[in-house]
């Protein structure tokens, strides 16, 4: 017998090209591969967990200020902004800075998700490694969908790699 589903994966196997657009075109392929990188991102946060051996602490408070700018771009729905700050290799994975933000736009307005509120925490983890810093910053964050209204604690992952100069992030979100 052959259903549905495994003429998609036939289908999916034979066309490269096709499953990347197929898939990231739709808001749970893209949060599918969001959630993937976030897994990956945070591997890599947890094998340098290890603190420089100085006893001086990196600066974080321009990664703070521009997670509470973050916050306040997804709450406004300035996809640009996000997507701006948002790490490279997500926006890579994504199709490019215009198509990561087709595909958040995508996310909230075809399903009618409304932000009702979104805030960061205080800091609670800070790593670094030679001019590497990584700053986890927890967040939350309430949602509105047509039946349902869900809040989810998460954390915004900021990641510097000259030593808190300049900061990209990835939403634990998704």
């Amino acid at each position: 017998m052959c259903n549905k589903a495994n003429q998609e994966i036939l289908v999916s196997r034979t066309n490269r090209d096709n499953i990347y657009t197929r898939h990231l075109s739709t808001p749970q392929g893209a949060t599918f591969v969001m959630k993937l990188c976030l897994n990956i991102a945070l591997l890599l946060f947890l094998s340098l967990s290890v603190n420089a051996a100085n006893d001086k602490k990196p600066d974080i408070s321009k990664a703070v200020a521009i997670a509470q700018k973050l916050v306040f771009a997804t709450k406004e729905g300035d996809y640009d902004y996000v997507i701006s700050n948002t790490h490279p290799k997500i926006v890579e994975m994504l199709g490019g800075h215009k198509e990561a933000i087709k595909v958040s736009r995508a996310l909230f307005v075809e399903n009618k998700i409304e932000i009702l509120d979104y805030t960061i925490g205080k800091v609670t983890e800070i790593s670094s490694q030679q001019d590497k810093v990584f700053v986890v910053i927890p967040t939350t964050l309430k949602m509105k969908f047509p039946h349902a209204i869900i809040t989810s604690q998460s954390y915004l992952l900021s990641i510097s790699e000259d030593k808190g100069k300049s900061w990209v992030f990835i939403d634990g979100n998704g």
